[in-house]
């Protein structure tokens, strides 16, 4: 209060801005099918960058499709996108019903990536990596070998308590995540799928994305071609209804409101409200 201060006001300006990409924050519901990522960011995904990696710098949305570049001498050259909110709900994830989450790559401009499903934690912001649980598929080059290494992890795990496959030089175009009760399959062209037990795959829990580059050694250049997230779901069975214990009497039940007036209940209107004129029974 009654302090000098100034202000330099050069111009105000207007313009148009696209509009975003809806969210999917009313996910789950009734599709059997929801387009997680089709090139744009939207206010589901944010940039990725870790280790030597930049989004800014390095990736890009072209044609509708995710690209990135890491060049050469960018240390560990993590950069991509994930999701900071859950995207992934594994409502009605009961008996026989399956959560598919397939990526869609562009093999062409792929040579080193990183794909991961993460439980809430201390990722979800750019910078650090998947939070765990997560399980992450990895995907590389070594240097002067004519073939490829697709890892996949359960994280966490120890050092080397993870599948390694020797694969391909030609990346895949498809990788999938296939949740069902308890347990993960991870599956792509050129490999055997890999399924273990996955104790956080329960119904209800929702999970993070996470696409990025990842190189086979420090300060290797990396590429990524990501053009679509796809999940598809098939519910279980419904749950049954609960019910007491054998030999437990069931607990009395009262009902407080059941849509009518009742002396237990008075209408209320308060700040510019009236119950007359905006409500019914």
């Amino acid at each position: 209060k009654e302090q000098p201060a100034r202000l330099a006001l050069r111009r105000i300006e207007t313009g148009e801005t696209p509009a975003a990409k809806p969210a999917l924050t009313a996910w789950p519901d009734d599709r059997a099918e929801v387009v997680l990522f089709d090139g744009r960011l939207g206010t589901d995904w944010v940039g990725h960058g870790a280790a030597g990696g930049d989004f800014n710098r390095d990736a890009r949305l072209d044609g509708d499709m995710l690209l990135v570049d890491v060049a050469q001498g960018s240390a560990w050259g993590n950069a991509g996108i994930l999701s900071p909110a859950a995207l992934v709900w594994l409502d009605g994830l009961r008996g026989d019903g399956e959560v598919t989450v397939t990526f869609e790559l562009d093999p062409a401009r792929t040579d080193g990536f990183a794909l991961a499903l993460a439980h809430p934690g201390y990722g979800g912001v750019g910078g650090n990596g998947p939070g765990k649980p997560n399980v992450t598929f990895a995907w590389h080059k070594p240097k002067d070998s004519t073939g490829a290494l697709a890892d996949v992890h359960f994280y966490p795990h120890g050092g080397n308590d993870f599948d390694r496959q020797e694969v391909s030089a030609t990346p895949p175009s498809q990788v999938r995540f296939s949740i069902r009760a308890g347990e993960v399959t991870v599956s792509a062209e050129g490999m055997a799928p890999v399924t273990r037990p996955y104790d956080a795959a329960r119904d209800g829990a929702g999970l993070r994305v996470y696409a990025y580059t990842i190189v086979p050694e420090k300060d290797a250049p990396a590429r990524l071609a990501l053009d679509r997230i796809v999940l598809t779901r098939k519910p279980g069975a419904a749950a049954p209804t609960p019910e007491p214990a054998p030999g437990v009497d069931p607990l009395p039940e009262t009902v407080a409101f059941d849509g009518s007036p009742s002396p237990a209940w008075e209408p209320i209107g308060v700040a510019g409200g009236d119950f007359e004129a905006f409500a019914r029974f």
